[in-house]
Order: C-alpha cells, then structure tokens, then sequence
C-alpha cells in the first residue's frame, strides 16, 4: 500500500524469475495483474522502449546494486535490483550453513522530473564549460 503512493514501485521475483509481488509505478511499466504471479517476468509486458536485462543472481550476490534507466512513452525510471534472502531458510553444503538467496528485487524511481531539470540545465552547462574552456586555453600557451 506504501508503494502505491509515490513515484517508487517494486517487482519482487523469485530465483527462477517468476513474479512473487509487485506494487506501486512497476504497473506502469509492466502489464503486471494477480494473474501474472507465479509466472516468469520475461513472459510479462512492458511499455519501455527497451528494456535493461537483469543482471544474474550471482553478480547480484557480490553485493552491487545493479541500475539501469528505463525510459516509457511518458516517463524516465531508474530500476534498481538487489539480491533477496531468505534468513530462515539455510542451505547446508561443503563451506558450511548459508542463507539461501530467494531471488531479487527490482525498484523502479520516477526520475521524470530530474531527467526534465537536466535537459533545461544543459544550455546554461555548455555555456559555463565553453567560457571555461576559453578561460583556460591562454594561461596554458604562456611560455
């Protein structure tokens, strides 16, 4: 319900990639209903123009954060995914007991707005690189 609010949605996928949870903004950019829990996300659609791969579950495990941009016909996301574990569930193996990883989560954060001040802000940051860019280039042909 939080996320149902604001700018801010998430997917939460399992280790195989199905669909275990969604809410808020990723049903702007998925197609995503209770009929698409339990299947695989790359079964689902999606409006963005193009969309990032997800990283693999063993390069999110090294602890990166992985993000991407994901642009729709209206608005500009950055998607954020991060590894999810389950602390109760422990997998015993040959290096000792672990908490098995029970997939990832993708957060997506309108950034609409920032896209939109960045493009207005361009002009006047070319403008300040051109006059220092002018400003540098004689103290740097004195002998």
């Amino acid at each position: 319900r939080v996320l149902s609010a604001g700018p801010v949605g998430m997917v939460l996928l399992d280790a195989y990639g199905q669909v275990q949870g969604f809410g808020g903004v990723a049903t702007q950019i998925y197609r995503l209903t209770t009929d698409e829990l339990g299947k695989p996300l790359a079964t689902v659609a999606h409006c963005a123009h193009e969309m990032p791969p997800l990283p693999s579950l063993s390069d999110l495990r090294a602890g990166q954060p992985q993000e991407a941009e994901v642009v729709t016909a209206e608005r500009w996301y950055l998607r954020r995914v991060l590894a999810t574990h389950h602390g109760r569930h422990v997998v015993s193996g040959a290096f000792g007991q672990r908490p098995s990883w029970g997939g990832m989560v993708l957060l997506f954060v309108d950034i609409t707005e920032l896209k939109g001040l960045e493009a207005a802000l361009r002009p006047e940051e070319d403008w300040v690189r051109s006059l220092m860019d002018g400003a540098a280039a004689p103290a740097t042909s004195r002998p």
